[in-house]
């Protein structure tokens, strides 16, 4: 039992962040986050930043209020992996290239975050989400999938 709470304690916090993240980043106006992106000069393609200032922040936050229920955990698992791989690879070619961003941009006006700390805690993330989908059924624990399978065997 004291396993299984460790797993859902890395599901709730990576949820939490994410969920922070994305929030803080929908309660400003989406040209602060395009200007991040933009600062990143990893998509050079003006359409395709302007796209990713408005749904990313949402994806977020719906990624990580699902990853921190436990709903849909699998999908949730996945998704939030693809963003955290992404945002490795964004923040791990500035650092590479030497661009000239000094904060993440992650967490909006909430935090400043230089880039090498922010990449090693999406590291510690992905780590934490590869944990999560090998020992699924423990990571399951206290979730909403949880609940609702509970909840059809009793029915049945």
């Amino acid at each position: 039992m004291k396993r299984t709470k460790w797993f859902v304690l890395i599901r709730i916090l990576i949820g939490g962040i994410f969920i922070v993240s994305g929030g803080e980043k929908l309660l400003q106006p989406y040209q602060n986050f395009l200007y991040v992106i933009q600062g990143y000069e990893f998509l050079n393609n003006a359409f395709l930043e302007k796209i990713a200032a408005h749904l990313f922040p949402w994806m977020e936050y719906g990624l990580g209020g699902l990853l921190l229920l436990g709903l849909w955990l699998k999908f949730s698992i996945i998704g939030v992996g693809l963003f955290t791989t992404s945002f490795i690879v964004v923040v791990g070619q500035a650092i590479l290239r030497n661009l000239p961003v000094t904060d993440c941009g992650c967490f909006g006006d909430l935090l400043s975050v230089p880039l090498p700390v922010i990449l090693g805690m999406d590291i510690a993330m992905g780590a934490g989400l590869v944990v999560l989908f090998r020992f699924y059924k423990e990571a399951s624990c206290l979730s909403l999938d949880h609940y609702f399978l509970k909840k059809k065997e009793q029915r049945a």
